[in-house]
């Protein structure tokens, strides 16, 4: 199965409950691409920016933590925090996880936790509500097409692509964001069985 916008649309249904309005108690970095929450659920959200397989998903292996710039910054300013959503940016392969976290006056401070998981470009990025970028794992510069940098307004990822959730189209694989060839494929092949069932029982 692709790791694709329609797989990560009913991952996010199915996991939901789990992570929504949980306590981020710790945050890890596992090695160079792969992150990891662990909840008030008792579920550990795995993170991997893994160019060749990026995903998230539940994990209750034991994964040997290491320091990094990230999990020094998750440290100082988001463990503790809650996660009031949970959700899928359109049809793309990009979650965002809402926060709520409160600085050492107690005063509320939001943040948005936005992971991209576009292959070798795949990112995880730090807003605060505002979507004024506060940490990246991967920064950009003025020659690149999106500033990813500290303090620069985070930008979407540009797409000519629709949500397939909020329109119809006949041409699935190219009006369509999120689908994978190998969805497209077997939407395909399961809308000409229905084409030959049909036919079938007309006769």
């Amino acid at each position: 199965m692709a790791f694709d916008g329609l797989f990560i649309h009913n991952l996010i249904i199915e996991m939901k409950n789990d992570v929504i309005d949980k306590r981020i108690n710790k945050f890890y970095t596992i090695n160079e691409t792969d992150f990891l929450l662990t909840l008030s659920s008792h579920k550990s959200l795995l993170i991997s920016l893994n160019p060749n397989n990026p995903h998230f998903r539940f994990t209750n292996q034991k994964l040997l933590p290491s320091n990094s710039f990230l999990s020094n910054y998750f440290k100082k300013h988001l463990e503790g925090s809650f996660i009031k959503n949970f959700y899928q940016y359109n049809n793309d392969r990009i979650i965002i996880l809402d926060l709520n976290a409160f600085d050492d006056l107690g005063y509320l401070k939001k943040f948005k936790i936005i992971v991209e998981l576009t292959g070798k470009n795949s990112n995880l990025i730090i807003t605060d509500e505002d979507y004024i970028i506060t940490e990246a794992w991967k920064k950009s510069y003025l020659t690149d097409e999106r500033i990813i940098q500290v303090k620069a307004k985070y930008k979407f990822l540009d797409s000519l692509k629709q949500d397939p959730f909020k329109c119809i189209n006949e041409n699935l694989l190219s009006c369509y964001e999120g689908i994978s060839k190998l969805t497209y494929n077997e939407i395909v092949e399961y809308k000409n069985c229905l084409i030959f069932v049909d036919e079938t029982t007309v006769r």
